[in-house]
């Protein structure tokens, strides 16, 4: 079974995609129970993602169906 970090890079793109969008094709990959703490685990780490450097975000990533993010550019 795929890391949850994992399971959302395998589900970004090098183009916008919505954080809804992302969390719910992880969520469904992964098999996790449908409930708020599933959803919010992903969030979670797809936010430790973007602070990394490996996903680029639009928008506030709290704001799941607003934000979007992508694949950071390699330099």
């Amino acid at each position: 079974m795929p890391t949850i970090s994992d399971a959302i890079l395998q589900n970004c793109r090098s183009t916008w995609l919505k954080v809804a969008r992302v969390l719910r094709t992880t969520h469904e990959d992964l098999g996790l129970p449908d409930d708020d703490a599933a959803f919010n685990s992903i969030a979670l780490e797809l936010e430790k993602l973007v602070e990394a450097g490996t996903l680029e975000a639009a928008g506030e990533l709290s704001k799941w169906r607003e934000s979007e993010v992508r694949i950071a550019a390699t330099k």
